[in-house]
Order: structure tokens, then sequence, then C-alpha cells
């Protein structure tokens, strides 16, 4: 499905001055891209690659590894952005392996000071399962691939405004689904980037109310 609507959007893609496309890990457009897109820069997504991570940490046996995937996905954030070429994203990865042994002799961070379980080689088989995901040849080539430039999470927002508008358990016609997804357009582009509520003390993250202007503009235009 990924690679037939990038298929049929590409024309109008290329209508734009695009540089640079970021998706997910998905293999056949990557391929794609590489044969028909040769124009443009191609990198993957963030969240696409702790997926991997998150997917090893659910198994039973390897259920330990979950105190240190945040601290993966951390550092693999950080690779993306603090480098400006693929190699540098390559060297600044490896030295996790040793990192979680607790050898920092190539790691770029202060003294660690508080209390961290190690993993120990040799010892503990979900250390070699662990390894050989980070340092697995495919594994590194996408970090390598890892958009420094910006991420797909103004997509997703998009698209769950678009599921708010066009719930998919619902039936529209042709027409009524093209007038509101414009509609979710709308209101997405009208709304994005709200600032937060200042004031008071809250555990997360509140933003000013939403607004409607857009639909009176349409009404008096």
């Amino acid at each position: 499905m990924e690679l037939e609507g990038l298929k049929r959007c590409s024309s109008e893609l290329e209508r734009f001055n695009v540089k640079v496309v970021v998706t997910d890990r998905h293999r056949q457009v990557g391929k794609w891209i590489r044969e028909n897109w040769t124009q443009f820069s191609y990198h993957i997504k963030y969240t696409g690659m702790c997926k991997k991570l998150d997917s090893l940490a659910k198994k039973k046996s390897l259920s330990i590894l979950k105190d240190w995937v945040q601290s993966l996905k951390c550092h693999l954030y950080w690779c993306a952005l603090s480098s400006q070429t693929p190699e540098e994203k390559k060297q600044k990865w490896l030295p996790c392996v040793d990192h979680l042994q607790n050898v920092h002799d190539s790691c770029l961070h202060p003294p660690i000071t508080r209390e961290k379980v190690w993993l120990l080689p040799g010892i503990l088989f979900y250390f070699f399962r662990l390894v050989e995901l980070l340092t697995k040849t495919m594994f590194v080539n996408d970090v390598m691939k890892m958009s420094h430039l910006g991420q797909t999470s103004g997509v997703e927002a998009f698209h769950s405004v678009v599921n708010h508008f066009v719930p998919k358990m619902y039936y529209f016609s042709y027409k009524g689904m093209k007038s509101r997804i414009i509609l979710a357009a709308m209101h997405y582009n009208e709304n994005a980037g709200r600032p937060q509520k200042s004031g008071g003390y809250c555990l997360r993250k509140i933003l000013v109310d939403t607004i409607l202007l857009y639909i009176l503009n349409q009404i008096f235009a």
C-alpha cells in the first residue's frame, strides 16, 4: 500500500522542489526511490528504527533489555540529529555496544556517576541477541540513512486529524471523503504548531484552545 501510494503521488511531487524524502523502514519503498528518484536524498525516520528495539525487548526471554531500550532510543536520536554524514552516524552508533559493557573509551559523554545495570559479555544470552541486532549490517546501514533534517511527526499528526474527520468505521462517497479531507487539512493548517498554555503547573503539555476561524472565513468568503 505504501509503495503504491508513493507511485501515484510521484508525478505530483516532481512538480515541487523536493530535495529530501523521509519514510519508514520500508524496503520496497527504499528500493523504488533509489531506482527511480535518484535526484532525491533518501532518509529513514527515527521512529522506524525504534520499533526494532521495542520488538526485541517485548520477547519474554529478553525482558531484561527493557531497562536499556529507552537509553538506546535516546542514543539513536542523538546520532541522527548531531551528525551530518552517514559515516559519522555509524561511528557514533557502534560504540554503544561497548557502553553496554561499561567500557567508555569511545564514548563522548561525561563520566557516569549513577548506578547502572551493565550487561556482561559472554555470560548472558540476551547480550548476544542485542549485540547481534545493534551491529547487524542491515541495521547499521539504516542508522546511516537516518534523517538528520526532520522527522515525519507532522504527517502523522495530520493523519490523526484525518481519522477524526473521516472515521474508518463509516462509509463515505468520493465527494464526501474528499470534502472531509480538505476540511481536515484546513483544520490542521490552522492549528498546527499551537503554543503551550502558560501559567500553573501540569505534568503534561497542554496547548492553547483550538482555533476555528477558518470556518468563518469560508462561510463569509
